[in-house]
């Protein structure tokens, strides 16, 4: 009998890296153990900041945007 597998969190830090931060996480939620959770922390500054297209997609519900 194997053990459960435990739950899997990715985070992933981020500075001003938008085209290929949606891909990555696309490629990321189409594996074939996805996350359980992806935490996403974007420290772009403020003057340059962009609300990522992705927020609030439902095909992304798993991902957590946190800005710092």
């Amino acid at each position: 009998m194997s053990a459960p597998v435990p739950p899997l969190a990715v985070v992933i830090a981020t500075f001003d890296r938008y085209p290929v931060l949606a891909d990555t996480l696309a490629d990321l939620l189409a594996q074939t153990e996805p996350a359980d959770e992806v935490i996403v922390v974007d420290s772009t500054p403020a003057a340059h900041h962009q609300r990522p297209a992705w927020v609030g997609d439902p095909a992304f519900a798993r991902v957590r945007y946190v800005r710092s």
